[in-house]
């Protein structure tokens, strides 16, 4: 058996490090010079800038359970502090939770009004439309929905809500149950959980997490620095950028979906098809060192107004204070785009602006690093076809011993403990392939 694992993000580590211990061979190809993928960071003057901004949640005891073998001591547990500025005020996230707090009674009184109109809605039949606008509107009601959620997701989104599937929502969005919206309404105080009120961050930042990846498969870690350009299914051979063509019994790859598929020849028609249907919204990522710090503790700010051009901003020096020099801070902005929204040279020094305006910069004297990370795939689309044009892809790559894993391999909106899971699994089918 010959197997090659195309890219050295996270799920190629993962792939790799539990194919190591099962003593399976494997031949590992990255075209960067260090391993990571999105999970890497940067260092320029003193200041660490992850290519972008994620936590580890650990619920999955396995998972838990090899970060921390990884990590050690280097990990930080951290209960949720996200903000929402809604014109100047920040009420906490979620926002259905503090709805007290908010110093606009009249925000408050419409949000409840909302949410107890929701009781009603959520208790029909279920409703034709399964739009993510309408699941908003559902969950939250019309007017937090309009104040809030349908503003942010328009930003991040970059296409109309109602092109939108709800069938991610529920997984990644808090809502509150109806026994819940009940005693929110009431203004009755009760205890909140959610699977992602906790999350942890390595002390270092996240290149911290694939370093230790790397440690741990010691010499078996002796990646092939090429990049793949052509990928023969029938053939079963990979060819690359210097010329060389290798053959190969299973293949594990991380390559966005769409760039695979773009790759590979002698693919019939109905996957060509189905893989011209996948959508995505693309990412810059801009990484912002500074002087000074921000009086707020949030880890991340969300910012729904249309006149900002960022949707959120990480405050990663509240995560870990090691990512920066004293008395300095590390700010992460998030902006979308697409073919057909604005995005160009101006577009850093605008949000750098706007930055100021929103009060985490001081002035521009105080900009000491900055870097850029451009993510083309940046979020996979779910519209109403993304789950069966996603199967029907993935499966046939699969019935040809090609296994497409990871964020952007597997074509879904995951954190990194998903995909450490990915690498897991598709070890596992090959180990039991190779006895």
């Amino acid at each position: 058996m010959n197997i090659l694992i195309i890219g050295g993000g996270i799920a190629g580590l993962s792939t790799a490090f539990h194919l190591r211990n099962a003593h399976v061979p494997f031949e590992f190809f990255e075209r960067e010079s260090n391993a990571g993928g999105l999970a890497s960071s940067s260092v320029k003057n003193g200041f660490t800038f992850d290519q972008t901004g994620q936590v580890l949640y650990l619920h999955n005891p396995y998972v838990r359970f090899l970060v921390e073998r990884l990590l050690g001591k280097d990990l930080i547990h951290h209960h949720r502090n996200l903000l929402v500025d809604m014109d100047g005020s920040f009420i906490p996230y979620p926002i259905f939770l503090n709805l007290d707090s908010v110093p606009d009674q009249n925000f408050a009184d419409l949000s409840k009004q909302g949410l107890r109109e929701t009781l009603e809605r959520r208790t029909t039949p279920e409703l034709e439309d399964t739009s993510y606008e309408a699941w908003l509107r559902a969950s939250f009601g019309d007017y937090l929905a309009e104040q809030f959620y349908i503003p942010y997701s328009n930003k991040l989104w970059k296409i109309p809500l109602r092109e939108l599937s709800s069938s991610w929502a529920e997984t990644f969005i808090p809502r509150p149950t109806l026994a819940e919206v009940e005693k929110i309404v009431q203004g009755q105080d009760f205890p909140y959980q959610d699977l992602r009120d906790d999350y942890y961050y390595p002390k270092h930042g996240m290149r911290s997490l694939s370093d230790a990846f790397v440690r741990a498969l010691g010499s078996k870690w002796k990646p092939r620095k090429k990049t793949l350009v052509s990928l023969s299914l029938e053939s079963k051979e990979a060819i690359f950028d210097d010329g060389e063509r290798l053959s190969w019994s299973h293949l594990v790859t991380s390559i966005p979906l769409p760039s695979l598929l773009s790759l590979t020849a002698d693919l019939p028609n109905e996957i060509l098809e189905a893989g011209s249907k996948l959508r995505w919204t693309s990412v810059f990522d801009l990484a912002v060192g500074t002087r000074g710090k921000s009086s707020s503790s949030a880890h991340w700010i969300y910012y729904p107004s249309g006149s900002i051009i960022f949707h959120r901003v990480g405050i990663l020096t509240n995560l870990s204070s090691f990512l920066a020099p004293a008395d300095c801070q590390v700010l992460n902005l998030e902006i979308t785009y697409t073919k057909s929204s604005a995005f160009n040279d101006e577009t850093p020094s605008l949000a750098l602006h706007q930055l100021r305006e929103v009060g985490l910069v001081h002035s521009e004297e105080d900009v000491l690093a900055l870097d850029g990370f451009n993510l083309p795939y940046g979020y996979p689309i779910y519209d109403a076809e993304y789950e069966k044009n996603r199967k029907l892809v993935l499966s046939y790559l699969k019935s040809k011993d090609v296994y497409s894993i990871g964020r952007y391999g597997g074509w879904k909106y995951a954190p990194i403990d998903s995909v450490i899971r990915d690498g897991a699994a598709c070890s596992s089918i090959l180990r039991q392939i190779n006895c």
